[in-house]
Parts: structure tokens; sequence; C-alpha cells
């Protein structure tokens, strides 16, 4: 009866110890998901038309979170919005958005990225300057020098040139020609 009484008194400290220790925790232990980040790499700080935006996140807390980020910028109006994705305890993540800018940037443009996990939320704001856009000049080309363009006739992967069309056609003529000649004097006799 004794080592009953041991066996259930270490399966209930088993099962009421983790317990006890959650309720001890503050929310904050339990739930703590913290945007550390957000990356713009350097060569596309220069006149981009597309970012990739990485953003890190880290679970400081005691538990798993379902988490979804946030990206924004209210100057370009910009926001995007990731998936819901599954972060462990103790666990980074880095989630990257791709975006399509409708111009090119230039100056200081200011990111905002904000994470939502269990009816609480986190921020940061990361500034990046973009360098101005060079105007392109155009190629003027000199075009006093130049060839007509050979016209070409591609049959079944063989190039044949417009001259060459002409040879064969006035070989077939001339054999035409000279096949109604051979019938002629041939009739004739």
């Amino acid at each position: 009866m004794k080592r009953l009484l041991n066996i259930t008194s270490l399966i209930l400290l088993l099962f009421i110890l983790p317990i006890l220790a959650n309720a001890a925790l503050s929310p904050d232990d339990l739930h703590n998901i913290k945007l550390k980040d957000i990356f713009i790499s350097d060569d596309q700080l220069k006149c981009p038309d597309h970012l990739s935006v990485l953003v890190e996140v880290q679970n400081e807390g005691k538990t798993g979170e379902n988490v979804f980020i946030e990206l924004s910028n209210e100057k370009l109006k910009l926001s995007e919005i990731s998936q819901i994705f599954n972060i462990k305890p103790g666990s980074i993540e880095v989630i990257t958005f791709d975006l399509n800018l409708p111009n090119s940037i230039e100056g200081e443009q200011e990111f905002e990225a904000q994470a939502f996990f269990n009816k609480e939320s986190h921020r940061i704001f990361r500034s990046f300057k973009f360098e101005e856009c060079e105007e392109e000049k155009p190629v003027v080309k000199d075009i006093t020098n130049l060839e007509p363009p050979k016209r070409e006739t591609s049959y079944e992967g063989y190039t044949i040139s417009a001259q060459t069309i002409f040879i064969i056609a006035m070989l077939i003529i001339v054999f035409i020609l000279a096949i109604l000649y051979i019938v002629k004097v041939y009739l004739e006799k």
C-alpha cells in the first residue's frame, strides 16, 4: 500500500508541477515574441523597382506561438502581411517580403514591422537610405555606315538568302523551258 501511495504521489507531482510552474510564470514569460531586425541588402538600396525585405522574429517565450507579420511603409503606401506561421520557444525565424515598388524610391525610408500573436503585438521601425536614381542617357548609334539587312527565309533549319532563291527559280524556269522545247521537237517529228 505504501508503494502504491508513492507511485500515486509521483504521478501527481509529474502532472501538477508543470501546471504550477506555468502558473507561476507571468504572461510575458509564456508569450514573448520579439522582432529583432529588418534587413534590406546594400545592393538593393540603389534605385530599386523590387525589394526583398527580411524580418527577423524570435520567440523568447515558453510556448510555441502562431504569428503573422505586417510590414509597412507609410510614405510608399506599402502594407504586406505574411502568412501565419508557428515559431517554437527559443527559436528564430526570418520572414521574407518580396515587394514590387510602384516607382523608384530615393532618400530616407522608414519601414515598420509588427508581429501579431496571442492577442498581443510587438513592433519595430528601421530606416534605410536609398540612393538617387541616375537618369539613363539615350544611346545614339551612328547610322551612316549601315548596310541594308539581308532578306532570308528559313526552311527547316536551313537559311536561304534572297539571291539563292532567285538563282533556284531561274534554274527551274530554264529546266521547264528545256522540257517544253524537247516536247515540241518530239511532237513535230
